[in-house]
């Protein structure tokens, strides 16, 4: 018999209640790749918060916490720190940041007011004194208030994790045309994860490189970690757990083209779960049984009865029903029921990053949730499904699917 690609059944590996206080919550967990299916599950790790509060902060206030350099001019073209905004001909019109905490100072370069002449270089900074821990944030943005008017500058933040030994500069408002002026003010973040992630002591400066030009002011500066889900209300995305049958039935290349069709309609919005189980899943020898020790408990539930089938969201459609109740569905029913989902406002997005660690075996999974509305229930349960695609074995009717054969 010939082989076909199968999409093997998912893992189910993690599950937690949680209530809907918070509009941010996170999981992590993580099993041993090297056990199959049986894999050992770290408890998971819960947090929550209403955003994602910073976790460093500064607003110019204490000038012992700032040290400015001037490379060039021994200091008589540097930073200043200070409540007043540019006084230079053509930079005073900027006037002073808007910022959040303006009234207890701000970081200022006036190009304008220090240049002498067109040719006048200028390359100075403004550095952080102390240091930041980000060893518990693998992702991470460095936020400040800024205001700037490009002319033939450039303007940077550079982050350390050495001492300055080595560095990495992010340049900021590169997308400036000349005489452009940003916002007064503009609320900046920098992605520094390269330089900043998982760093138990990070440094950090503002570096202005220009000629004779305008001015950068700069204010309250925090350090947040990046959040990955969607803060943005959206529809439902369509979860279709398809219970094809297994191996010996001759319609289950059938039900994976429905539903692989339906993903491919629908990208990033409907997912399929494949699950081998039932009568027609018995195996043919060794390396043929796609079984799993759940699949049977999930099927058992839907009110099944024959094969394929599938569910959708695990929601009772009326009328779509293959028993006449129940969450199964013939093939025919899961377009039908995957429109109506679609269509639907979801109160709660879910963003997930998986991280492979290929020489412990390991897969790391962060699970971000946030509200965007409101809810009847006071908890909900959350499941992480793993899935295994392009595993090869022997199928009935493959001739209904053949871009699966091999």
């Amino acid at each position: 018999m010939k082989k076909i690609l199968l999409s093997a059944c998912a893992i189910l590996v993690a599950s937690a209640t949680f209530a809907q206080q918070a509009r941010l919550i996170s999981t992590a967990f993580h099993f041993d790749e090297s056990k199959h299916s049986n894999f050992n599950v770290a408890p998971a790790q819960l947090y929550s918060s209403s955003a994602a509060a910073p976790f460093f902060t500064n607003d110019f206030s204490n000038l012992a916490d700032w040290i400015t350099n001037d490379a060039i001019w021994n200091g008589s073209q540097d930073w200043v720190i200070g409540t007043a905004g540019p006084v230079g001909s053509f930079s005073s019109p900027m006037g002073a940041i808007a910022s959040t905490t303006s009234a207890n100072g701000f970081a200022l370069y006036d190009s304008d007011a220090l240049g002498v002449s067109a040719t006048n270089t200028q390359d100075a900074t403004i550095t952080y004194t102390g240091t930041v821990d980000c060893s518990a944030y693998l992702n991470v943005n460095i936020n400040f208030e800024s205001s700037h008017r490009k002319f033939q500058d450039s303007v940077f933040v550079e982050v350390s994790n050495d001492a300055w030994l080595t560095f990495e500069r992010y340049e900021v408002h590169a997308n400036q045309a000349v005489n452009d002026q940003s916002a007064n003010p503009e609320l900046v973040s920098v992605n520094i994860s390269s330089a900043a992630g998982n760093q138990a002591s990070v440094s950090f400066r503002f570096h202005y490189e220009g000629q004779w030009d305008y001015a950068w002011m700069v204010d309250d500066v925090s350090f947040t970690e990046i959040q990955f889900v969607s803060t943005i209300p959206e529809n439902k995305n369509v979860i279709l757990e398809h219970f094809s049958g297994g191996i010996n039935l001759v319609f289950s290349p059938d039900g994976d083209v429905y539903a692989q069709t339906l993903a491919d309609n629908n990208p990033g919005d409907v997912f399929v779960i494949n699950i081998h189980t039932g009568g027609f899943a018995t195996p043919q020898g060794p390396g043929t049984d796609f079984n799993t020790n759940f699949g049977a408990a999930i099927a058992a539930q839907t009110g099944l009865t024959g094969y394929p089938s599938g569910t959708v969201n695990r929601h009772e459609f009326s009328g779509l029903q293959q028993s006449g109740s129940g969450t199964a569905m013939s093939r025919g029913s899961w377009g039908s029921a995957s429109v109506q989902s679609l269509s639907q406002p979801s109160p709660v997005n879910i963003g997930v990053q998986a991280n492979v660690d290929m020489a412990t075996n390991t897969l790391t999974v962060d699970v971000e949730v946030y509200y965007t509305g409101t809810q009847t229930v006071t908890s909900n349960m959350l499941n992480i499904a793993i899935v295994q695609n392009n595993v090869e074995g022997p199928q009935s009717g493959m001739s209904a699917n053949p871009t699966s054969i091999l």
